[in-house]
């Protein structure tokens, strides 16, 4: 019966390190998927945010534009400060 068990033990032995592998491989696969996937969420993020400040630029120089031909019809009317 010794022989049993330590046969038994044995083959328990190996199939918890090929579980432990197994584990640790799809571990390991899931955290790398979750890196690619927060990476490339914060790359698609500072793209918009490069999209976000353009389109403000945009803007900006368009009230600036605005402001100015305001202070020229200003001017022409006489109602300057």
């Amino acid at each position: 019966m010794n022989e049993i068990s330590v046969v038994e033990k044995i083959k328990t032995k190996k199939f918890h390190r090929e579980l432990n592998g197994y584990i640790t491989f799809e571990v390991d696969n899931f955290l790398e998927e979750l890196v690619v996937d927060f990476e490339n969420q914060k790359a698609n993020e500072q793209k918009q945010i490069e999209l976000l400040n353009s389109q403000i630029a945009n803007k900006n120089k368009i009230i600036g534009q605005l402001e100015k031909e305001i202070l020229e019809l200003k001017i022409k009317l006489g109602c300057h400060e």
